[in-house]
């Protein structure tokens, strides 16, 4: 099985060598580097439909985890059927380059599986995620819709893609690398006899093949695309890697010792650290891949059978690089806000390692969502058109959740535990429950209140006015996730913040005890 695997790999990369895809001089960079320019087409899509394009000037890491000063342009076809985007490079990244995402706005299924008509707001869905832009580029891309997979085919995200124009040499690469994902092996080859790492697994040796493809292409790239395309390579890889051996993990260590666990991680750590010394550091740290893989090993090598994002804090803790130590716990507060046992034990740790004014500054941001922390006063607009504020209700106890149209959670969350909560106290002056709907279609959010399905018109609702994720209210509380329930105290003040009250009976109790103090 073994060596009919490497044969497949062989046998994939030959196709990837003759690919039908040819690079063009004209891919080579020239031109401005103040702008870049993409254009889509997309054959079947319906032209009354609209793409997204988001970017930023700083790194999108963990796969969107947080908002980094995002930039959304939005695009109708033209005439031709095209959707043109014209990006103003931040100046901080025209050496650099960034990120963009792309995505489809209609005509996707939401969780439930219905599409946006249904459920009567747009649905976003991606069809590039992370891909690398540099100033001077002037990309052209045809996204053919497939339904299935065929191997030894190139196919993401349900699309084949050709690119052609300035700078489209490194996402043809970029592509071929990525499609290897949707046909490979689950080979699970993680372990050796002595209980240390693999170093050679499946993973790993696809990764080195996909790196030895973009170096054959190494003449067209300038250096800056080439280290981004090796790191991609390498730590979407390994990003893949600790997600299966985190999956398979239980069953593997259930029988095993402590010695072996520990000397399973530490060779683990060691790999990784040996094999990352021959990337571009800069290009690395600038890279989403390199922060979602980091995020996903250190979840790795902490696993426990009732894991909480605390057992994180002293893993970290023995990372020598002191930039990648301070993000990595900056990130993990964020990614994981709503989940930890102890957050204030936690940003105590974390602060021992964060050093940098602008590290500092984001810590004490994150500390203003604890509890007895002050609470955002809102000024937003309720289902009838009147402005809310949450002042208006001082001397009652509060509670908010957040929640979308289309989110199954929400759906789940209301059926199951809040509309039992809400009945609990309906004839109690002093409790006030409210909901903030991050809807951008005003319609499909007074809709979605009729149908009972998120909320009830009993509440007060309330609407972000169009300004879904970027509304003040959302970043205040630094909602990732949906549902988010919060309970605010008499004072106005935060009394608690976290998952647990997505249990029925911690949020009673919760509402409760903040009635009593």
């Amino acid at each position: 099985m073994k060596n009919l695997t490497i044969a497949f790999i062989a046998t994939l990369f030959i196709f990837i060598y003759s690919s039908r895809i040819t690079f063009a001089q004209s891919s080579v960079r020239t031109g401005s580097i103040d702008s870049a320019k993409i254009t889509v087409l997309i054959p079947e899509i319906d032209l009354s439909e609209k793409l997204e394009l988001t970017f930023s000037d700083q790194v999108v890491k963990a796969d969107r985890a947080f908002d980094n000063g995002e930039t959304s342009l939005v695009s109708k076809a033209d005439k031709h059927g095209l959707y043109v985007f014209h990006l103003k490079v931040p100046p901080t990244r025209r050496k650099l380059g960034f990120y963009i995402r792309l995505s489809k706005i209609g005509s996707s299924l939401d969780t439930l599986g219905r599409n946006d008509r249904e459920v009567g707001v747009p649905i976003g869905y991606g069809i590039l995620e992370n891909y690398f832009v540099q100033g001077g580029d002037d990309i052209k891309i045809v996204a053919r819709k497939k339904s299935t997979f065929r191997p030894l085919s190139n196919y993401v995200r349900g699309f084949s893609f050709n690119f052609s124009g300035k700078g489209a040499q490194k996402y043809s690469l970029r592509y071929l690398v990525d499609s290897i994902e949707y046909w490979r092996e689950f080979a699970k080859d993680y372990i050796k006899a002595d209980s240390t790492f693999n170093v050679d697994n499946l993973d790993m040796r696809i990764a080195r093949k996909a790196i030895d493809t973009i170096k054959h292409y190494r003449a067209g790239l300038d250096l800056q695309a080439y280290n981004e395309l090796c790191i991609h390579a390498y730590f979407s890889a390994a990003g893949l890697q600790y997600d299966i051996l985190l999956s398979n993990l239980h069953g593997i260590l259930k029988n095993s010792s402590v010695p072996f666990k520990k000397q399973l991680f530490k060779s683990l750590s060691y790999a990784d650290s040996v094999s990352r010394k021959r990337l571009d550091r800069t290009t690395m740290i600038s890279s989403n891949d390199f922060w979602s893989a980091e995020l996903r090993k250190y979840r790795t090598i902490t696993d426990c059978k009732n894991w909480k994002p605390d057992t994180l804090a002293q893993s970290l803790a023995p990372i020598g690089d002191a930039f990648i130590k301070e993000n990595l716990y900056i990130l993990v507060t964020k990614m994981y806000l709503n989940r930890f046992r102890n957050l204030i034990n936690f940003f105590k740790i974390a602060s021992l390692s964060i050093k940098t004014d602008v590290g500092k500054s984001q810590l004490a941001e994150m500390m203003k969502t604890t509890k007895g922390m002050p609470a955002y006063n809102f000024d937003l607009t309720d289902a009838k058109g009147h402005k809310v504020k949450l002042s208006e209700f001082a001397g009652k106890v509060v509670f908010i959740d957040f929640w979308y149209t289309g989110c199954g959670n929400c759906i789940n969350y209301y059926r199951d535990v809040l509309s039992k909560v809400e009945e609990k106290f309906a004839n109690d002056p002093n409790v006030v429950f409210i909901s903030i709907s991050i809807d951008k279609n005003k319609e499909g959010w007074l809709k979605s209140i009729q149908s009972g399905t998120y909320t009830s018109d009993n509440i007060v609702n309330l609407y972000t006015n169009g300004d879904g994720m970027s509304d003040p209210v959302i970043k205040f509380y630094q909602v990732l996730g949906y549902p988010r329930p919060l309970v605010i105290d008499k004072l106005q003040r935060l009394y608690k913040v976290d998952n647990t009250l997505r249990n029925m009976d911690i949020l009673l109790s919760t509402i409760s005890a903040a009635k009593a103090n």
